[in-house]
């Protein structure tokens, strides 16, 4: 045997072990939340008025539900809150779909249940900031076109040139290394981005891991990680972390 030929059935091993990271899923998606408890939502890809259909993980299958929304999150206790195609943000109660005042473009929501948006009003670095604060929004300095909160409330941040931020206890935004599309933060506090380079899939995934960030197999156009990540590739398929990190093969 050749080494080139030994190299590369090994490279293949490899590439078939560090796809394991990734389990496929039933059904197709444009968007996928998940909560605090592991609660997961996708946006489907039928279109309906107000954006795409509405689906709850049941732990085999996805079960429709009433509504319809371009972005969304998932609340501690379980509940999606979405913004449509209109950008106006509902929230799923015990009633129903609530609407809530203000517009946004994406939502994140903490595990302490803190709701951020990105508005819809231009400004330096994207679009206004904003809090919820019971029964408002407050805007906070900034701009962001991509948005999740941390499990003690902190958001983190994309802006429109890529840069990723973190809110400090401070008040001010706290550049982090890198670029990225998207920006999600696990219960543990682990955050986790898509970066702006094209892979298989859509773009790099990539995990902070302490200093830098350290890319993981797959690629994905959506990601939320709530006690698990789950993504969204570029062919709409629907995949969920199996917990085991290793690095890329190359």
């Amino acid at each position: 045997m050749t080494v080139r030929l030994f190299l590369s059935i090994l490279l293949s091993l490899c590439s078939t072990v560090v796809s394991a990271q990734w389990q496929l899923l039933p059904g197709l998606a444009t968007d996928v939340g998940v909560g605090a408890r592991g609660d997961v939502w996708v946006i489907g890809i039928d279109r309906v008025e107000g954006g795409h259909s509405i689906y709850r993980w049941a732990g085999y299958d996805w079960q429709i539900v009433p509504g319809a929304a371009v972005r969304l999150d998932v609340d501690p206790q379980g509940n999606p809150w979405v913004v449509n195609s209109n950008n106006e943000i509902f929230r799923l109660g015990r009633a129903g779909w609530e609407r809530l005042p203000g517009l946004a473009t994406d939502i994140g929501i903490g595990a302490d249940g803190s709701v951020w948006v990105v508005g819809i009003t231009p400004t330096a670095g994207g679009l206004t900031i904003h809090r919820w604060n019971g029964s408002d929004w407050d805007v906070v300095p900034g701009g962001a076109v991509r948005i999740d909160v941390g499990p003690g409330g902190v958001p983190w941040v994309v802006n429109d040139r890529g840069e990723i931020f973190r809110l400090s206890h401070s008040g001010e935004w706290q550049r982090f290394p890198g670029r990225a599309t998207a920006v999600t933060v696990a219960t543990d506090g682990t955050p986790w981005v898509l970066g702006t380079d094209a892979v298989p899939g859509g773009y790099s995934v990539q995990r902070w891991r302490g200093k830098n960030w350290r890319r993981v197999d797959g690629g994905a156009v959506a990601l939320s990680a709530g006690p698990t990540p789950w993504l969204v590739n570029s062919e709409q398929q629907i995949f969920r972390w199996d917990g085991r990190l290793r690095p890329v093969a190359r």
